[in-house]
């Protein structure tokens, strides 16, 4: 999988929460590197650690949906989502979130 693979299906997503709901995802130039750092060959597994409000969970989420119904999906895999609390997360186990998902994944 690319980089470019992954990029272009982030920012094919749209927000469905926030001040930007209904806006497509554009990535920050930090997310940008996490996401090529992430998608190199031989890469399994990523750690991000980043101060609250610079968008980690949006990204989070972004990178989950594609491990469900985008380039990361490989058959009967899982996504492991972990922080400190579940205050960080809530908005990833949103049902709004994985709606679009979930719906796409119906149409298909």
């Amino acid at each position: 999988m690319r980089a470019t693979d992954l990029t272009k299906y982030i920012e094919g997503l749209t927000l469905t929460h926030g001040a930007k709901a209904g806006q497509p995802f554009r990535l920050l130039q930090w997310q940008r590197q996490f996401v090529k750092g992430m998608a190199k060959r031989g890469v399994y597994r990523a750690a991000l650690s980043v101060p609250r409000g610079p968008g980690k969970t949006t990204l989070l989420a972004a990178v989950a949906s594609a491990a469900i119904d985008g380039p990361l999906r490989v058959p009967r895999g899982e996504v492991v989502v972990v922080a400190s609390s579940f205050d960080p997360i809530a908005p990833i186990t949103r049902p709004n979130v994985l709606d679009g998902v979930l719906g796409r994944l119906k149409q298909d």
